[in-house]
């Protein structure tokens, strides 16, 4: 490794072509739990059904841009 820092090789240089591929958004876990709680998913049913807590619910579903409830958005805290 060193030797290839040395010589210049070791870039974070992209691949030509790279800006134009589309980031895949893998559906496995999205259309299951929309066939069965609704788009957008009902969060409240699926943390009393599936017993996983509300918290763990909206971060899988932000991977997916997926707010959940329209009514209660999801707030970012802050670091104090």
């Amino acid at each position: 490794m060193q030797q290839v820092s040395k010589n210049g090789w070791r870039t974070k240089k992209r691949e030509p072509g790279d800006e134009s591929i589309i980031a895949e958004k893998p559906q496995l876990v999205l259309k299951p739990l929309e066939s069965t709680y609704g788009a957008p998913p009902d969060l409240t049913r699926m943390r009393r059904e599936l017993g996983i807590p509300l918290s763990l619910l909206r971060g899988l579903l932000q991977l997916y841009n997926v707010s959940g409830h329209k009514s209660s958005p999801v707030l970012t805290m802050g670091n104090r």
